[in-house]
């Protein structure tokens, strides 16, 4: 998650801010559990007042208040990017305008297809025509993950791109920018 929950908003929300529920993450985290496990206790010890994806939302803030998470930082300690645009048409059509942009040079659309993209061994993990694609940007635990999945909406296609286990901030800026680009010249095919 890359943006900010305001006050206001969680306030809105939950009936509180983090001068209320900070103090309590506080206190739960001194048990030192596993993140899931206290983000899990916290909602189940403050259900009337929280749902489970303001439980989430209000742990990642305190974390980033305490300095234990970044932004577009994920729960694992890599990092994440998404960006997206939306299209004209179905979500065939927009499959077809992506597979007609060579966005990715050596990109064959067959599960198990390796490639080299700027010096990086790539494999194409998972193909569904219309509904996702992913490919792997390295190998073992040097890997990043690239999904792109198509969202339909009436006579529109979202085409979101979303790459993880990214190393750094540094490399999410640089995926950002490159898949923004991508977006905009899949566009002009779309």
């Amino acid at each position: 998650m890359a943006r900010k929950i305001s006050d206001e908003a969680m306030i809105k929300a939950t009936g509180h801010g983090p001068d209320h529920w900070f103090p309590i993450l506080d206190k739960l985290a001194k048990d030192e559990m596993p993140r899931s496990e206290l983000t899990m206790k916290f909602w189940r010890e403050n259900e009337a007042d929280l749902s489970a994806w303001w439980a989430q939302m209000t742990t990642v803030e305190w974390e980033r208040e305490r300095g234990l998470r970044q932004v577009n930082q994920s729960c694992d300690g890599d990092f994440q990017v998404g960006v997206q645009k939306v299209m004209p048409g179905d979500e065939m059509s927009t499959w077809q305008a992506v597979k007609s942009t060579n966005w990715l040079e050596g990109l064959v659309y067959e599960e198990g297809h390796q490639f080299d993209s700027h010096g990086v061994l790539c494999t194409v993990r998972a193909v569904r025509p219309g509904k996702m694609l992913r490919i792997w940007f390295g190998e073992g635990s040097e890997k990043s993950v690239l999904e792109v999945m198509f969202v339909p909406s009436k006579e529109k296609c979202a085409v979101r791109f979303r790459h993880h286990q990214l190393d750094s901030e540094a490399e999410v800026e640089i995926s950002r920018a490159r898949w923004k680009e991508v977006l905009s010249q899949i566009a002009e095919n779309a």
